[in-house]
């Protein structure tokens, strides 16, 4: 079945350049989920249009892609030329990190972000989604530090919930997530 893939723009330091299945534009919602980043993946700095070099180094690369509105790119791959797609993903990405490397993980930053991560909680429970037990501020910054991202973040509720793109869209506008807050980067996800 093909997959809209979609990458994300995530922001310094801690946040990921995420590549996958965005829900509502697959054969089915159920067969869809929520972008997830991979833990090895780093991407720039905050105001720098990561979407733009994605789409012309993609197209460099032969792959056709839209920028969205959440700040990511997004196509659709056939599962035969899944390697093909990720070499040349992988490829971009690095060209990216050569250009704006990871800045310095701290751990004034990440208790930045845990802060965050509750904001958007709270008004991920405002808009109806179920309230998730968050783990202690220590334990996200030691997790961050040794795992290069946390075992939970505010928007896992959304991503099991498995939404429709617009109300992706929407409750992204509506409750941003971490990295949006802090970096003012759209799409924001933590490592995984």
């Amino acid at each position: 079945m093909k997959a809209l893939n979609s990458c994300l723009v995530i922001g310094a330091a801690f946040l990921l350049a995420a590549c996958s299945t965005v829900p509502g534009n697959s054969a089915t919602d159920a067969d869809a989920s929520l972008p997830v980043a991979p833990a090895d993946r780093s991407v720039g700095v905050k105001g720098v249009d990561w979407a733009s070099h994605m789409q012309a180094c993609l197209a460099d690369a032969g792959w056709e892609v839209e920028v969205t509105r959440d700040g990511g790119v997004s196509l659709e791959v056939p599962p035969e030329q899944s390697g093909s797609y990720d070499a040349a993903s992988e490829s971009c990405i690095e060209s990216w990190e050569e250009v704006y490397p990871q800045p310095e993980l701290t751990d004034e930053l990440l208790r930045e972000l845990y802060a965050a991560e509750l904001t958007a909680r709270e008004c991920l429970i405002r808009e109806g989604y179920p309230a998730s037990e968050p783990i202690s501020e220590a334990v996200y910054v030691a997790e961050y530090q040794a795992n290069g991202g946390p075992s939970w973040i505010a928007y896992d509720v959304v991503q099991q919930a498995n939404v429709a793109q617009e109300e992706w869209f929407r409750i992204n506008e509506v409750c941003p997530q971490a990295g949006e807050q802090v970096l003012g980067v759209a799409g924001g996800f933590p490592a995984r």
